[in-house]
């Protein structure tokens, strides 16, 4: 009869709860047969079981069966489910990355219908032949159950299973000797009998080449497009399949603590121990009973501080205990007594099963740090449970990539379970989860493993969730990883049995019994491929998920460590439950850290207990601090456990630190905290709270208070001495009283020197722990100033009744560049309750100084009886106006030094004869930044004084390459070039001078502009001048530098009545004062200005202005293209004109411009071109910050050649003439327009002769129409008066439009109409601010009796104005020549319009 397998396959996968730890839970084991009922820790479970295979003989009872169990109603054992997912793993912030290299593979759909295979058998599919020389593969589809009778199978080339594979769970133990395993369809292992050391399937990992396999159907070239993927040597390679495997019985512990020990004798008789002798029984829960057999290794943890004194041996025999909870487990020989649950439950040891029933083994290498490795590659969504396996043997030490269990780039693999597995002799680490989420890691026990033992390796993975593992006998490798660029320097010389480098993950319940190093280390970093998808991101940053209930014992160096990049989360993150003990160095060792609390914990028999090292915000609440206890003093003097003095002669409670990290952080806040256990002579150097002696800039600012503290010893020991001795003064604050000796109420504990304005009544003195405890509250005041050139500035501070007095020098920051401008001198006043007078003086008992600046910083009011900030007065000595003329000191270098000068991120250095003129100059370094900048501190109380008021600044600027050579290329559009800003304390920091044109041959350039003074600079703690580099690898010089004050100027100042122009005339060569955007701009010999594209814009004196004031605007241009001149049109703007417009900026804000030039004509024989406007100054004007003349309307094909720029005041004179150009010498536009229809235009003979020319008027539509004059610009609207009487005059001719010969008109025609053959008439219209005429006729008056046919004819009118009401409107007078025939044209000139 055909065999047909009736194996129902256990498949063990999971049902997820969420408990209260936010977590989930795999729930484990079922019945043989049925359903059973079980309990887990956090409910009651139901299982369900499902027959995954029919047998054509159901009631056969040769076959055992396995069931699958879930908490979710069985379904059938198929990858297809995968499908309903991305196959992209998740960000840090959920979204989906892509893996590097590799495509992602999935479940195969041909393996969709499996769970409804019979499967075949293997001796009738490949035979009964032991060795196998050839590939075998289980195809697609195909279910085979591995019914090899021998007990040794041999694979040499390897198998690849895309199918499905089951190892029969029955039969004599079983070996396979195997080259590679790929798995890409199912790998089934289960054996479920007591564990005996005896397994019943173990596969061994051969050879020494890279074995290839290839994906196939879906996941075909998902290797990079090549067809095969290489999956190293000795590879068991997880690719789009899954492996269920369960070694143990069900509900077998994998490890527990240890209750109590005793001692068989010869005899059989079980004997308590004495203190010569060594048990060799352990008594534990009877959990165990039934599932570790004889046979087993298991492991005792060490109960000392030493790191690798654990203990493992054989289980002789298993029996019942006295007590129905307990079995004694009888060990081949004895162990050196351990800590027992009975002797203190925190401290009892862990004892843990070592063999499984499943083994892995890496088989012998030639490279004797190189076995086996299991990686699930790129397989996200897909459920894998690894459970009750024995890894031995695996890791190849110096590989990445290389190790026992390993998840590589999985992304989400929120289903997948590493439970209850051993891994024990690994060459290099032990579980990696790498580039995947979610992956929950339970009950595993680590032991004798190199390198880091349970990692998370790159820093993205996130959601993983570490429960209640177990890591002994970790240690270091020989041989480390390299750095291939992107996964950094490794630290697997110095292991954490435990490595975090994502916090936001869980990590509960677990157990680091024994590293050479450490026992949990956070080395928060992103590193790898995956590196720069996620370079927003920083670790350190991160919430953390959980950290509840671990325990860090007997480790070489520290129980925990935040090293060396710390922890520094955004909000407080809790370690909560931390038990760390008989570590060898440091329970606790923050460095770097900040906004972490440890709540719960407990530390004890450890050299040091808690070292805070630059750490600050740290929050220690409900801790019990453990000096040594008296079990360990009894390990010591009886059982011959290391002295906890034996390696650095101290026992310290808490090292703390002298400085924070960040100024504006506090130290800690120590809170029902607990000492005991600390008695002196116990080792040289004891205290429950002691200094350390770093020091960086020689000030203690490590602010920290205690409450409800409570030490249990006979004598409080603190140690100030270490930080007395580097010179640095410390204090902390008692807020309750409760680190007092006698007496109640807060107090404070401080270094000796800090008691001069202390009552030494209210102190008790300890100069052996140099401090003393005073009865009063201590609190700090900071100064920072400015480091350049105060080194020798002394801060006193006195009482404000004139006496005691202090002098206190500052400290700049060795490590930093002492030209850093960032490296301030700072200064630190400790001071106790009461009022005090501060000032700077030079030198103790000179004068009063100013350094500059002075940033005057309180620290946080920790206790309430200590001094406000009103009790401070800090004095500022007066400065004199004339000391504030230039704020830049040493701008010119020739007293050949720095002083006043410091840098920013690339030193700083003179450099003799190669300044201006062969004079000394400074240079910054070149450096690859581009954001060097040279700085000087500016004196606040002149900004103070000057608020208003404007500085002009000017710098000379060289950029010089590596190899010497100037870079000559800067102007005002180019990027990367230098540019000065002003940056005060409210971090404002505007662009104030910028490279401008200038004719100089010393290869400098000069950057120029106008800084004004505003309230925020006025009122800032500090300004800063900076020259910015902004140019990568060039090196930056400067010479020549000032900050000049400007006239404070005003309307009646003989300066005003000239041009308001800033350089309008360029005469010294440089275009200071004007700035551009997007425009190109040079200098040209002859000091004119070039422009082109964009616009131009220069610094106007708007202090000089007054409102309803006329101002007439002159610009001189000329255009060219490729070299040639180009003349622009502006009646017909065939070629465009530039304009001119007044720009006034407030509070930093572009408002509203005010157009006030356009062109003239430009006349022949003229060599250049005008610009002309007139205007009235308006408050928007007068009152803005700054106001420039902006010219515009530039067109990208033409070069503007600007020169002799002008705005000046225009005198009031209404009855000279109220109208401008009435001589046509400018041209006729924009003066005079075409009013209705006809053309306008300038004739280039006036009258009598005269070269400034004429209007004309001809082509007209209308004989009411003409020519206008534009009011609204050119007539001084100042002069419009009620009842006021106006004389007109004029010179004009008329003449025939189609002839062009002269012709008569009427002088007798009065009246408007028919207009046959009447002379020109000028034509008044006046309106008021509300529309109303005010005016309207016209007037035709000459002196002539008759017509002059061939020359001039005088027109000269008298207007009588009536009276009003109201204001002219502006524009509301028209002044028109009009009124005669259509087939005349007009010649007009000396056009006069005067007040009587």
């Amino acid at each position: 009869m055909k065999f047909v397998s009736v194996l129902v396959v256990w498949t063990a996968l999971v049902g997820w709860v969420q408990d209260d730890y936010q977590s989930k839970m795999a729930v484990q084991g079922a019945s043989i047969r049925g359903s059973s009922t079980m309990t887990t820790r956090h409910m009651n479970a139901t299982w369900s079981t499902t027959l995954l295979y029919k047998s054509a003989k159901d009631d056969d009872d040769d076959m055992t069966p396995v069931l699958r169990s879930r908490m979710a109603p069985a379904v059938p054992l198929s990858s297809s489910s995968s499908s309903r997912y991305s196959s992209s793993p998740r960000s840090l912030s959920g979204e989906p990355v892509p893996l590097p290299n590799t495509d992602t593979f999935s479940s195969l759909s041909c393996n969709n219908d499996i769970a409804q295979q019979d499967c075949d058998s293997w001796t009738q599919t490949f035979g009964s032949k032991a060795v196998h020389t050839n590939r075998i593969v289980i195809q697609c589809g195909r279910c085979m159950d591995l019914d090899f009778e021998g007990p040794v199978l041999t694979l040499q080339q390897g198998i690849d299973v895309r199918g499905r594979l089951v190892f029969r769970n029955a039969g004599p133990a079983f070996t396979l000797y195997t080259s590679m395993l790929a798995v890409q369809g199912d790998l089934i292992l289960a054996s479920r009998k007591p564990v005996d050391g005896k397994p019943a399937i173990h596969i061994v990992m051969t050879g020494e080449n890279d074995q290839y396999f290839e994906p196939i159907e879906e996941n075909a070239m998902n290797c990079g497009g090549v067809g095969q993927c290489n999956a190293g040597k000795k590879a068991i390679v997880v690719a789009g399949g899954k492996i269920q495997a369960q070694g143990l019985p069900p509900d077998a512990p994998t490890w527990l603590k240890l209750h109590d020990v005793k001692r068989v004798l010869d005899q059989g008789q079980m004997s308590d121990i004495t203190d010569d002798q060594d048990p060799n029984v352990l008594i534990v829960d009877k959990a165990v009973d039934g599932k570790w057999a004889p046979g087993a290794e298991v492991l005792v943890t060490s109960h000392t501080t030493k790191w690798d004194g654990h203990q493992v041996r054989t289980i002789e025999a298993v029996s019942q205990h006295s007590d129905p909870n307990y079995v004694r487990i009888k060990l081949d020989s004895p162990i050196p007594r351990p800590t027992t649950l009975l002797d203190d439950p925190r401290f009892a040891v862990e004892v843990a099963l070592l063999s499984r029933n499943i083994v892995l083994e890496g088989g012998p290498d030639s490279n004797a740090r190189h076995g086996g490795h299991l990686w699930f590659f790129h397989t996200p969504f897909v459920d894998q449970f690894l459970e009750g396996v024995e890894v031995r043997n695996f890791g190849q030490q110096g590989t990445l990539g290389r190790y026992p269990i390993h998840f590589h780039f999985c992304g989400d693999n929120a289903g997948s379970v590493v439970a209850k597995n051993t891994v024990r002799n690994s060459h290099q680490r032990a579980i990696v989860v790498h580039g995947t989420n979610n992956v929950r890691v339970e009950d595993n026990v680590v032991f004798d493993t190199k390198g880091h033992a349970i990692i998370l390796e790159d820093g993205i993975e996130t959601g993983n969730e570490f429960f209640r593992n177990l890591g002994a006998f970790t240690r270091a490798v020989e041989v480390v990883i390299p750095n291939n660029g992107l996964n950094g320097d490794e630290t697997d010389a110095a292991p954490a049995t435990f490595w975090m480098s994502n916090p936001s993950n869980s990590w509960i319940g677990n157990v680091a019994a024994g590293s050479e190093s450490s026992g949990f280390w956070f080395e928060l970093r992103l590193r790898g491929a995956m590196a720069s998808v996620f370079a927003g991101s920083d670790p350190r940053s991160l919430p953390l998920h959980k950290f509840e209930g671990n325990v860090a014992h007997s480790n070489g160096d520290r129980g925990l460590r935040t090293y060396p990049i710390g922890y520094m989360p955004d909000n407080v993150q809790t370690l909560n439950g931390f038990l760390s003990y008989r570590n060898r160095n440091k329970g606790l060792f923050f460095h770097l850290t900040e906004n972490v609390a440890v709540v719960n914990s407990i530390f004890a028999d450890n050299a040091v207990a808690i070292d805070l090292d630059r750490a600050e915000e740290i929050m220690l609440t409900n801790v019990t601090i453990i000096g040594q206890t008296d079990m360990y003093q009894d390990l010591v003097e009886i059982g011959g456990a290391p002295s906890l003095c034996k390696f650095q002669d101290e026992l310290v409670g808490m090292e703390i630190h002298t400085f924070v990290h960040r100024a504006e952080s506090n130290g800690a806040v120590v809170r029902n905290v607990v000492f005991k256990g600390f008695e002196q002579g116990m080792c040289a150097r004891v205290a429950h709270i002691k200094f350390d002696d770093e020091t960086r800039t020689g000030m203690f600012d490590w602010f920290t208070t205690f409450e409800k503290v409570n030490i249990m010893d006979r004598d409080n020991l603190f140690d100030f001495c270490p930080a007395e001795d580097v010179g640095v003064h410390s204090y902390l604050i008692d807020m309750d009283g409760s680190l007092r000796e006698n007496g109640s109420g807060p107090g404070s504990l401080i270094s000796v020197p800090l008691m001069s304005f202390v009552d030494s009544s209210a102190c008790q003195v300890h100069n052996e722990g140099c401090y003393a405890y005073c009865g009063v509250c201590f609190r700090t005041m900071r100064f920072d100033v400015n480091p350049s050139g105060t080194a020798n500035i002394v801060l006193k501070v006195c009482k404000s009744t004139g006496s005691p007095c202090t002098y206190t020098f500052g400290f700049t920051d060795p490590y930093l560049d002492p030209t850093d401008a960032d490296n301030h001198r700072l200064y630190n006043a400790h001071l106790p309750q009461g009022s005090y007078k501060v000032a700077f003086v030079d030198g103790i008992g000179g004068a009063e100084v100013w350094p500059s600046f002075v940033i005057q910083t309180f620290e946080d009011k920790l206790c309430p009886e200590s001094f406000d900030e009103s009790d401070i007065k800090l004095s500022i000595p007066s400065v004199q106006a004339s000391q504030c003329n230039d704020l830049i000191k040493n701008g010119d270098f020739k007293a050949l030094n720095m002083e006043g000068w410091l840098e920013r991120s690339g030193g700083l250095a003179p450099v003799p004869n190669k300044g201006i003129g062969g004079s000394t100059a400074i240079s910054d370094a070149p450096a690859e930044s581009s954001r060097d900048t040279i700085v000087q501190f500016v004196d606040t109380r002149c900004l103070k004084l000057m608020r208003g008021r404007y500085y002009e600044i000017r710098a000379w600027v060289k950029l010089v390459n590596k190899s010497g050579a100037p870079y000559s290329s800067c102007n005002l559009d180019s990027k990367g070039c230098p540019e000065v800003r002003i940056v005060n304390s409210a971090m404002t920091r505007p662009k104030v001078a910028l490279f401008v044109p200038a004719l100089r041959d010393h290869g400098f350039q000069l950057l120029h502009g106008v800084f004004l003074v505003d309230q925020d600079t006025a009122e800032s703690s500090f300004t800063e001048f900076h020259v910015e580099r902004n140019r990568a690898d060039f090196s930056m010089q400067i010479d020549d530098v000032s900050m000049q004050l400007m006239p404070a100027l005003s309307f009646d100042d003989p300066e005003c009545q000239e041009n308001l122009v800033e350089n309008g005339h360029f005469e010294s060569g440089d275009a200071a004062f004007w700035s551009e955007s997007s425009a190109v701009m040079s200098m040209r010999p002859g000091f004119s200005l070039v422009l082109s594209k964009g616009y131009g814009r220069v610094f106007v004196k708007s202090s000089c202005m007054r409102i309803d004031k006329r101002y007439e605007v002159i610009v001189k241009f000329r255009m060219s293209r490729n070299g040639k001149s180009v003349v622009c049109d502006p009646i017909t703007s065939i070629i465009q004109c530039p304009t001119a417009r007044l720009v006034p900026f407030k509070n930093g804000a572009n408002m509203a411009g005010l157009r006030v030039a356009d062109a003239l004509e430009t006349l022949p024989g003229a060599t250049s071109s005008s610009l002309y406007g007139v205007f009235l100054a308006t408050t928007d004007l007068i009152q803005a910050d700054q106001l420039f003349l902006q010219l515009e309307n530039f067109n990208d094909a033409y070069e503007y050649y600007i020169d002799s720029v002008s705005i000046q005041f225009i005198t009031k004179v209404c009855s000279n003439n109220m109208l401008l150009n009435s001589d046509m010498g400018m041209g006729v536009s924009p003066f005079w327009s075409a009013a209705g229809s006809g053309f306008i235009e300038w004739k280039d003979e006036g009258y009598g002769g005269s070269s400034s020319g004429a209007l004309i008027s001809r082509e007209r539509a209308l004989p009411g129409h003409g020519a206008r004059y534009n009011t609204a610009a050119f007539l001084d609207g100042r002069c419009l008066a009620s009842g006021s009487t106006w004389e007109i005059t004029a010179q004009i001719k008329v003449f025939d439009v189609v002839t062009g010969l002269p012709m008569p008109c009427n002088l007798n025609q009065l009246t408007a109409l028919p207009f046959v053959d009447a002379c020109p008439s000028v034509r008044i219209t006046i309106q008021d601010t509300e529309g109303t005429e005010i005016y309207n006729d016209f007037v035709r008056a000459y002196t002539n009796n008759s017509w002059n046919l061939n020359g001039w004819n005088e027109f000269k009118a008298s207007l009588e104005l009536p009276q009003w009401n109201g204001q002219v409107a502006r524009g509301g007078v028209a002044i028109q020549v009009c009124n005669f025939p259509i087939i005349m044209g007009v010649v007009v000139d000396d056009f006069v319009v005067r007040m009587v």
